[in-house]
């Protein structure tokens, strides 16, 4: 699917740092080119704090860049692309600086789009009278993105297409008809598309899942 460009977002999972996303309004190619020459582009960027709950959304030819700091669930379309084209005038581990991909960054970035910031999420909505509930974070042709937050148990199906749970808060236990796992703090389960359904139980306390699921 790499011809198809790469759509990406991020959860933001603590507190720090900052995020770059896109260029600012005014800035076109001139400008950045210019930037670009006179190694300033983090001037012509759009530069958010990090905020705990934060989800941001990055379509193809979106610049972006994460600052020291940040903590941070990403999902990505299934791509073999990556277009470096700036890299803080930073070198590799072996000393020197890693490639750049400056003319096909330059053929891709879109310097129209202005709609960038926070995503906002749907609203919560109740799963169960213990109180689990869930939201859409975000749905794009790509894949789709709920948060689940789990009090006791919880079931969900699985129908055509697999299923990509991670745990970012709380802890429990993730089960198939076929097997059992652990779920700490921060491990992702693959769940498969013939798996027919899945459960999470926890324990004591609650649990925030993250539930990626790819739409083709």
């Amino acid at each position: 699917m790499g011809q198809h460009g790469k759509t990406e977002c991020w959860v933001i999972l603590a507190d720090d740092g900052e995020i770059c996303q896109g260029t600012r309004p005014g800035i076109g190619r001139a400008e950045f080119e210019r930037a670009l020459a006179e190694h300033h582009v983090a001037t012509t960027l759009n530069r958010f704090e990090a905020r705990r709950g934060d989800v941001f959304f990055l379509p193809p030819r979106t610049v972006h860049a994460l600052g020291e700091g940040c903590l941070l669930y990403e999902v990505q379309q299934t791509s073999d692309i990556t277009f470096r084209i700036y890299d803080w005038d930073r070198l590799g581990l072996d000393g020197k600086p890693r490639p750049l991909h400056v003319t096909e960054s330059m053929a891709t970035i879109d310097f129209s789009r202005t709609d960038y910031g926070p995503h906002a999420p749907e609203a919560w909505r109740r799963l169960s009278a213990d109180g689990c509930e869930e939201r859409g974070l975000i749905e794009c042709p790509s894949f789709t993105l709920r948060e689940l937050h789990v009090r006791g148990s919880l079931d969900q199906p699985v129908r055509d297409r697999c299923v990509v749970v991670t745990c970012v808060a709380g802890q429990g236990w993730l089960s198939t008809p076929a097997a059992k796992v652990a779920l700490p703090p921060m491990q992702t389960v693959l769940v498969p598309a013939d798996a027919g359904a899945w459960r999470v139980d926890v324990p004591s306390g609650t649990a925030n899942l993250l539930v990626a699921t790819p739409r083709f």
